[in-house]
């Protein structure tokens, strides 16, 4: 009965949306890439934002709710190692590029080459390690965040950021780039703080989980084109994980209390 509640009333579809102006890849551009050889490059994810747990309010004149971004950071750093969660592009890469490999007619190199950082916060190889094949998919974790509503400073979202490049590895010159903005923010089933970093941090995981699938759809369907389906669907348990949390915990939420 759950579930039937569920798919009829409670479920809200994973949003997400281009974070800017998508180049496709043309189909000029697609038909160039059988034969080739693309090499896969990943970065270093970005650090966490993650608001700390509510405060209680003081009454007190000019009493504020501001983080600093030190602070931001410093938990969202801490809620990644405590529980070690991965980076929501490893989903990205995983769905992604071996359908559009297999679409395309091109091969893939066997493991991704990842950038560093230098002092001066740029992206560099690391040492010893040469970019090779005729193509370069670059696949980027921009942000994610940990956010308090502001409408109920009890209840909070997730969002997540990942940006897509299939470059030219001769002449440097982008065939297609997107980026791709998911979040969950007014969700009917926001859920606490706490209830997002129990157990290991399983509903914070699945949350970003589910942002990378909703990326996978949104990017094979508007940025390379590929036929309905070709991808897999999101798994069902990460559709809609909030719901799914408060349907398994009895959490009343903003459009009624789940029942048997």
């Amino acid at each position: 009965m759950k579930r039937l509640l569920c798919l009829t009333l409670f479920c809200v579809a994973p949003a997400a949306f281009a974070g800017g102006e998508i180049v496709a890849l043309s189909p000029q551009a697609a038909s160039a890439l059988s034969g080739k050889v693309v090499t896969v490059t990943r970065h270093v994810r970005p650090q966490l934002r993650a608001a700390p747990p509510a405060k209680r309010k003081s009454g007190l004149q000019g009493s504020s709710d501001w983080t600093s971004d030190d602070a931001l950071l410093d938990g969202g750093w801490k809620i990644v190692s405590e529980n070690q969660v991965p980076d929501p592009a490893d989903i990205v890469e995983r769905e992604l590029v071996p359908v559009l490999a297999e679409q395309y007619g091109f091969t893939v190199k066997q493991a991704p080459v990842w950038f560093n950082q230098n002092e001066n916060g740029k992206d560099i190889v690391k040492p010893r390690i040469k970019l090779e094949g005729d193509y370069l998919l670059d696949i980027e974790s921009k942000s994610w965040n940990l956010a308090q509503d502001r409408g109920d400073r009890h209840k909070y979202w997730t969002a997540y950021s990942v940006k897509v490049e299939l470059v030219d590895r001769v002449t440097g010159k982008r065939i297609s780039t997107a980026r791709c903005d998911a979040n969950n923010a007014g969700h009917p089933a926001a859920p606490t703080r706490d209830a997002l970093l129990e157990d290991g941090a399983s509903l914070f995981r699945a949350a970003m989980a589910s942002h990378a699938w909703a990326c996978v759809q949104l990017l094979a369907k508007d940025q390379f084109a590929l036929p309905e389906n070709r991808v897999a669907a999101t798994p069902r348990e990460l559709y809609d994980p909030l719901t799914a949390y408060a349907l398994s915990r009895r959490v009343p939420t903003a459009v009624g209390t789940p029942a048997n």
